[in-house]
């Protein structure tokens, strides 16, 4: 496994926890390193991409250059592993805030869009552009890769927190409410649920 990051912080972070969970002797190298210009790696270098937590929606405008190169340094026949920040999934996890503290005009712009930028809605620096999965998918196809799955992040249970952590103690409880989570994510209908969309392609041979 190699690990990069943006942030050095990150970076260091994920030292700190590997070797917390013992996991650190599979880490073959850590780097800083910008996902729009991954020039440290070379082409057709991994056969397997990760990239989840959002980082092609923090790409903004530069998502296709951010897609571009994690396709560049995966072989051929490679899988990429990605999430993206999900429009309704993150409107239903903030909905009370959303409506009751941001005036509905810029909550048209912001959804109308997808984007979480200054000219829209000033979120302190955190910008982004939320996805739908139907955009998703037409994003993907536009790249010639393969589809291979698509699911949500946390379909049924966002907004439980204090629920679910009273269910964490009953393991057969828990383990169900896992299974039944598998079970709405991986549906189609549910695919805009969760605040992150889940997508693994295929790099065409």
């Amino acid at each position: 496994v190699w690990v990069s990051d943006v942030s050095p912080t990150q970076v260091k972070l994920n030292e700190t926890y590997a070797r917390q969970h013992g996991f650190a002797q599979a880490v073959q190298d850590r780097q800083v390193a910008d996902i729009c210009d991954l020039h440290q790696y070379e082409n057709q270098q991994f056969d397997h991409v990760v990239a989840y937590g959002g980082p092609l929606s923090y790409a903004l405008d530069q998502r296709d250059q951010a897609l571009s190169e994690c396709l560049r340094v995966l072989k051929p026949g490679g899988k990429l592993l990605f999430s993206v920040m999900s429009l309704w999934g993150t409107l239903r996890g903030a909905l009370i805030g959303v409506v009751r503290d941001i005036p509905a005009e810029i909550n048209r712009k912001v959804i109308s869009s997808g984007n979480l930028l200054p000219e829209t809605f000033d979120n302190r620096g955190h910008y982004m552009h939320m996805f739908q999965s139907q955009e998703l998918r037409g994003w993907l196809v536009q790249h010639g890769v393969e589809i291979l799955d698509m699911a949500a992040s946390h379909a049924l249970s966002l907004n439980y927190n204090e629920t679910l952590a009273e269910v964490r103690q009953d393991e057969e409880k828990w383990n169900f409410l896992l299974e039944l989570e598998l079970a709405a994510c991986a549906q189609p209908g549910a695919w805009d649920l969760g605040t992150h969309l889940l997508a693994v392609v295929q790099k065409p041979v």
